[in-house]
């Protein structure tokens, strides 16, 4: 478009020039004047014809609609690839590999158990991955040996979790002191499941 305007602009100024010469000039000067009008006319022709071939062709002007980069993948678009790739193939491995439950049984579920002491008092926290719902019951179970007393909480529904709020026991109800181990059940009408022991040291 600019080349176009430029053209026209060109014609205009060489068309004024030559008609205040065109007397005292010879038909040879004309002639070349002519010509050289008509080369700068095919440069802009071919340059809006090379620009129009580079848009369908997906070349372009980067930015502007139409422009597709042609240009060999780098190493971080190669491992962005892979990645997106590879997370496709553990998403449709899950799918697979999980199983429908039976008409009146409940899904089996661990917490993931967190516990430690702060100043006089022992704090349990859980969370449940896999499920989403309301209404479901934690129940710390404090034991070392034949000794074992219990905690329990209501659950709360969070983003893609249930938590298990603290849980906390102080330290005047562990009848020893030393090593101890915690595990948190869940039980909902849904799901069930235990967690692995927890050790801990009551000081």
């Amino acid at each position: 478009m600019v080349y176009l305007a430029l053209d026209k602009t060109l014609v205009f100024c060489y068309y004024s020039i030559s008609v205040k010469k065109i007397k005292k000039s010879s038909k040879r000067q004309l002639f070349v004047g002519l010509l050289i009008l008509a080369l700068v006319g095919a440069c802009g022709f071919l340059y809006n014809r090379g620009q129009a071939n580079n848009e369908i062709a997906g070349i372009g002007t980067p930015g502007q609609p139409g422009y597709i980069n042609l240009e060999p993948a780098t190493e971080e678009d190669k491992q962005r690839a892979d990645t997106n790739k590879q997370r496709l193939i553990e998403r449709q491995e899950q799918e697979k590999n999980q199983q429908p439950q039976p008409a009146g049984t409940k899904k089996e579920v661990m917490p993931a158990v967190y516990v430690g002491q702060y100043q006089n008092t022992i704090e349990v926290d859980a969370s449940v991955a896999s499920i989403f719902e309301d209404g479901g019951t934690c129940i710390a179970t404090f034991t070392r040996g034949d000794l074992s007393f219990a905690k329990s909480v209501q659950a709360v529904k969070n983003v893609n979790t249930v938590d298990c709020p603290t849980m906390s026991a102080l330290i005047s109800e562990f009848s020893q002191k030393g090593p101890w181990s915690v595990t948190v059940k869940y039980t909902s009408g849904s799901a069930e499941g235990t967690s692995k022991p927890m050790d801990f040291e009551v000081k």
